[in-house]
């Protein structure tokens, strides 16, 4: 699966690989792959769960145990960590490119019959948000060159929560 694939079923779904708001944390270890890195806060109620690319972040539940209320993909990491793509490739089978603008992801959305994106201006990111799945896109609104940090038009960050 392309990243772009992957990004626009996200958006237009709500649904990452599968996990949703309220999913058991046993549902995230079977769908993500490879490393990663546990913060539970002070009082043991909120857990974040990051794997380089993709952040989760838990809630815990008396009944259920940790429960998803949160994740993203960090596209702004991959232009200045190669490493990144490879592991995506090799884990899980997802290729993404380092740079994602949001006109490509724009029109993956529309392919995939998403509805109409509510637009807000951050200043130096535009937030596109689609209100019946709660995921957001972050878009780079600042007018500079790609380097090792994503340009003007390319998506820094989608997220559902």
């Amino acid at each position: 699966m392309n990243g772009i694939d992957l990004l626009s079923e996200f958006v237009v779904t709500g649904s990452l690989c599968g996990l949703r708001i309220d999913s058991p944390v046993g549902d995230v270890d079977r769908v993500m792959q490879g490393d990663y890195i546990d913060a539970v806060d002070g009082g043991g109620l909120v857990m974040r769960r990051d794997y380089g690319l993709m952040e989760f972040g838990f809630n815990s539940d008396s009944e259920f145990g940790w429960v998803l209320k949160g994740c993203g993909i960090q596209l702004h990491r991959l232009p200045y960590s190669p490493d990144l793509l490879e592991e995506l490739r090799n884990d899980m089978g997802i290729d993404f490119q380092p740079y994602t603008t949001w006109g490509e992801l724009s029109q993956g959305v529309s392919h995939r019959g998403g509805g109409s994106l509510e637009v807000s201006d951050q200043d130096t990111f535009l937030k596109y948000r689609m209100p019946s799945t709660k995921v957001s896109v972050i878009v780079n609104n600042v007018k500079e060159e790609r380097d090792d940090y994503v340009g003007y038009g390319d998506v820094w960050a989608v997220h559902l929560g």
